[in-house]
């Protein structure tokens, strides 16, 4: 074979038919090593049986994937009910830290004696 630069490959029938049976020739020097070879893998085909189905072959995983998803559930409840526990004392807290701000009806709001309209209306809006 010849190999030249920007040329394609010319290929010849012998030349790849010598490679080909390079490639494949028996390891061994002997012509037994096919028939060897064959009553091996067809020993194996025989003593294998049925073919499991796609599902099968995760039967024996059945009890850990599902201890698996069991703590996976377990984990994500507890998760929510941490994160529904903190919004609601997040929510408690907004309230009474608003509340602190919010004017208590005090005894400037009361009506009396020398208290007017006026006198309450300021106590309001100066808070």
């Amino acid at each position: 074979m010849r190999i030249e630069r920007n040329t394609p490959p010319e290929w010849e029938d012998e030349e790849v038919t010598r490679v080909l049976r390079d490639v494949y020739a028996s390891p061994a020097p002997n012509a037994s090593y096919w028939d060897t070879l064959e009553s091996r893998i067809m020993a194996r085909i025989a003593t294998a049986g049925e073919a499991p189905e796609w599902w099968g072959v995760f039967h024996g995983w059945v009890r850990v994937g599902l201890a698996a998803a069991v703590l996976a559930a377990v984990l994500t409840g507890a998760a929510l009910l941490r994160e529904r526990e903190r919004q609601e004392r997040l929510a408690y807290e907004a309230v009474m830290e608003s509340a602190s701000v919010i004017p208590v009806a005090g005894p400037t709001i009361a009506r009396g004696e020398g208290r007017s309209r006026d006198a309450t209306l300021r106590s309001l809006i100066s808070h």
